[in-house]
């Protein structure tokens, strides 16, 4: 009797199942929005070109909005992940994101961005936050002509990546961030005043060599791993006109 109702049950759930799309069906999905998408990213640049930077947000621009995804009628499961704006924090640049997921399986997810510096869509299954992409940004106009703004701009976005999932101001801001988007950086900086720390120091300095950042590194093993990783522990930050070294945010690595 039990192998009878077995045979019914699965026989009802091949009748009636939902068909799974493939990742690549995802990413297929998606590929067939970009024109829909890319008409809102032309009004974005015209704005630029009006206004010398990029909106803020989309309410500044005219006569946009962004349009719903289309989902394929034989896929029952699928979800969209709302179009999403976002602009680097002096308007240099842009990105938009829109996405699509299986709401009965957290691995099947696609995502299509537009960086506006690099113009054109990219399509994977993860997307990097926006902090991140400023950091590596920002920092690679620093390391070509080591400006103020650039530096500034860098260590602002690292220090907004280390507060994501935390209340707290600068944790876990894992000293490989820093090197990613700044370099190497200098063992020591000659002319300004001492450390009030003692530690392993990264030295960022401008081109005119007025200002400059010190990076502070400790290194903790973190289980179940067996070899220490270095982590940030303090910025700090140091002008020509100033005596001494000013704090920019002491970091830890809690969980």
């Amino acid at each position: 009797m039990r192998l009878c109702r077995f045979f019914v049950v699965v026989a009802v759930l091949a009748g009636c199942g939902v068909s799974k799309p493939s990742q690549n069906e995802l990413e297929m999905v998606l590929l067939q929005q970009e024109l829909r998408f890319s008409a809102v990213i032309d009004k974005i640049e015209k704005y630029r070109t009006e206004n010398g930077h990029y909106p803020s947000d989309l309410q500044a621009v005219s006569d946009v909005a962004f349009t719903s995804v289309d989902l394929p009628a034989q896929f029952k499961t699928l979800r969209t992940a709302p179009a999403h704006y976002e602009v680097a924090r002096d308007r240099s640049f842009f990105r938009v994101t829109y996405g699509i997921s299986d709401a009965e399986d957290y691995e099947l997810h696609a995502s299509s961005s537009y960086l506006s510096f690099e113009n054109r869509w990219n399509i994977g299954h993860h997307v990097e936050r926006f902090p991140h992409v400023e950091a590596k940004y920002f920092g690679a106009r620093y390391q070509q002509g080591h400006s103020s703004e650039s530096l500034s701009l860098t260590i602002t976005s690292l220090l907004e990546a280390a507060t994501a999932n935390s209340a707290y101001p600068c944790r876990n801001l894992w000293a490989d961030w820093i090197e990613k988007a700044l370099g190497a950086g200098a063992p020591q900086h000659l002319g300004s005043p001492s450390l009030p720390v003692v530690g392993e120091t990264k030295f960022y300095t401008t081109r005119d060599n007025k200002a400059a950042y010190a990076v502070v590194i400790d290194r903790k093993i973190f289980s179940p791993m067996k070899t220490p990783l270095p982590f940030v522990v303090g910025i700090f930050e140091w002008r020509l006109e100033n005596t001494a070294w000013a704090v920019v945010q002491r970091c830890d690595s809690s969980s």
